[in-house]
């Protein structure tokens, strides 16, 4: 089994202290074990179902600004 090329605080793009507190936080409001299958199941559905009930505010990719226009505040239009 190979270690993965990127550490997880790298893939969401924040720095590693970060991540620890929000595991934390995480840990702190569904309790330690979230991360047993039973809960992890439990969790993954629960979001689905928000996801599906609400889809403008939750889930799918980021928007990335593009072009040239999208870094410079004086051409908004």
């Amino acid at each position: 089994m190979t270690a993965p090329s990127r550490s997880p605080h790298r893939s969401f793009f924040i720095v590693r202290q970060s991540l620890y507190y929000r595991l934390e936080k995480i840990a702190e409001l569904l309790g330690n074990d979230f991360m047993s299958p039973e809960y992890r199941i439990s969790i993954q559905v629960a979001l689905r179902a928000y996801q599906l009930l609400h889809p403008g505010k939750f889930g799918g990719p980021r928007q990335v600004p593009t072009g040239p226009s999208a870094w410079d505040p004086e051409s908004e239009g």
